[in-house]
């Protein structure tokens, strides 16, 4: 809807290097990451392994917490901290500009 697309309007006209991150409440099957997955790429899939399940609630590993970023940065590692501050374990990754 409106805010996916105001959100890639925003990263086409950014004339800066660009990380987003947070709380999409998305699966990687979803919509929303599709269409910024077509403008930035998925720290996870660059450096990440397995399932990252990200929502610490529930019997179904979901990854709905993310850090996309733009070209110029290149992912170092990618790791999801399994202790439990919330109901979403902290996801952490090493950006280095390129």
């Amino acid at each position: 809807g409106e805010q996916i697309e105001a959100l890639e309007r925003a990263i086409a006209d950014s004339p800066h290097p660009v990380v987003l991150c947070g709380d999409f409440n998305d699966t990687p099957q979803s919509y929303t990451y599709h269409r910024i997955d077509l403008a930035l790429k998925d720290s996870f899939m660059e450096a990440g392994s397995g399932f990252s399940k990200s929502y610490a609630r529930g019997p179904v590993p979901l990854r709905i917490d993310y850090i996309f970023h733009s070209d110029e940065f290149h992912v170092n590692n990618y790791n999801v901290v399994h202790e439990k501050l919330s109901d979403h374990y902290p996801v952490i990754s090493e950006l280095e500009f390129r």
